[in-house]
This record gives C-alpha cells, sequence and structure tokens, in this order.
C-alpha cells in the first residue's frame, strides 16, 4: 500500500470512528444499501449493508483495501 492510500485508509476509519460517515451519508441521502454497492463496487467483492451500518455507528471501522474503497466511493457519491 503506498503513501497515498494509506492516508485514504486513514481518512476513512477516522469518519467511522467520529461519526463523520453516518453524518455525510445522511446529509447526501445515501441509504445503507446503497453505500453498501457503492463500496461494493470500488471493491470488487459483496460488502453488505450490516458492515456499512457498523461503520456508520462508530462500532467497526474498515482496514485495507475496503477502507480504501470506502473512501472511494465516498468520493464519486
Amino acid at each position: 500500500m503506498n503513501v497515498v492510500e494509506l492516508a485514504k485508509v486513514a481518512k476513512a476509519r477516522e469518519m467511522c470512528a467520529s461519526g463523520g460517515l453516518d453524518l455525510l451519508r445522511r446529509e447526501r441521502g445515501i441509504g445503507v444499501r446503497e453505500m453498501a454497492a457503492a463500496v461494493a463496487s470500488e471493491y470488487g467483492q459483496p460488502v453488505a449493508p450490516s458492515t456499512v451500518s457498523r461503520w456508520a455507528r462508530g462500532e467497526r471501522r474498515p482496514s485495507g483495501g475496503l477502507a480504501v474503497a470506502l473512501y472511494a466511493a465516498l468520493e464519486t457519491l
């Protein structure tokens, strides 16, 4: 993982921990299922809506490729 990707991982994880992901998702009118589909599209593998919900509530944080995919999905939505 390069420096740019590591920065994206850190930003995505911070958004989840601070509740910023849920706030941003709601402000943009994006549902949990829609967010999961966008992350899955970036990641190349299925992502469950319940996983995104846990991230949004700050219960869990994505790691590695999932965090990069979350960051990329947020840039496009």
